[in-house]
């Protein structure tokens, strides 16, 4: 016989089972069983877990990031801990997903940052584990080791020209936290460097002539 609900489930609830595929309770039965429709398919079982609103400060709807680094929204917050998610138009289950936060150690969205690899882009996205989605030029990368730009630098001047360490010459545009400067070459394109050299135009007593 039917009853009307067992624990937090009962007709009309949204339910995953053990494996991970997400339904609709149908009918609860007194011996705990529960009927549960996934698509247009029909099933009995007492391993389900129930909808919630939130779990661990994820809510339906929040941006968040899996551990491949994939940027999705949640669908569906479980009383168990799984998040059902969807990446593009794909739909999937786990319990390991970092939402958005509005910052992250001074990282927010807007600001420009430098990376590992020495490329400059905007902030896109910071989620609270620390990740950090960004763009350089039309691709979206994410990263977790990023330094913010900032107005100054204990050593360097903007508008003055250096060069880098290959002897790219160029004006030096942005300054970062971890203390590396993005210069504008004057041969066209950007650089990035940490260890600059002031540009002179006097080598060893030699001056080269002012052509009028």
């Amino acid at each position: 016989a039917g009853i009307d609900q067992i624990g937090n489930i009962k007709a009309g609830t949204i339910v995953i089972d053990s494996s991970n595929d997400v339904g609709t309770a149908v009918r609860a039965f007194r011996d705990g069983r529960i009927q549960y429709r996934v698509g247009s398919s029909n099933y009995v079982a007492k391993e389900l877990k129930a909808k919630t609103t939130s779990f661990d400060g994820i809510e339906t709807s929040n941006l968040v990031i899996d551990s491949s680094n994939d940027i999705g929204s949640v669908v569906h917050v479980f009383e168990d801990g799984r998040f059902q998610y969807r990446v593009g138009s794909s739909n999937y289950v786990t319990k390991n997903l970092s939402p958005q936060v509005s910052e992250y150690k001074g990282l927010k969205a807007g600001l420009i940052v430098v990376d590992p690899s020495d490329d400059v882009g905007k902030i896109n996205f910071v989620f609270r584990d620390g990740r950090v989605s960004y763009k350089v030029g039309s691709s979206n990368y994410v990263s977790s080791q990023l330094s913010k730009e900032v107005d100054s630098h204990p050593t360097y001047q903007k508008g003055l020209i250096y060069a880098t360490s290959s002897y790219a010459a160029g004006k030096a545009i942005r300054f970062f936290e971890n203390e590396k400067v993005q210069l504008e070459l004057l041969g066209g394109g950007t650089a990035v460097g940490k260890e600059l050299f002031v540009a002179v135009n006097e080598v060893a007593g030699y001056k080269p002539e002012l052509v009028i």
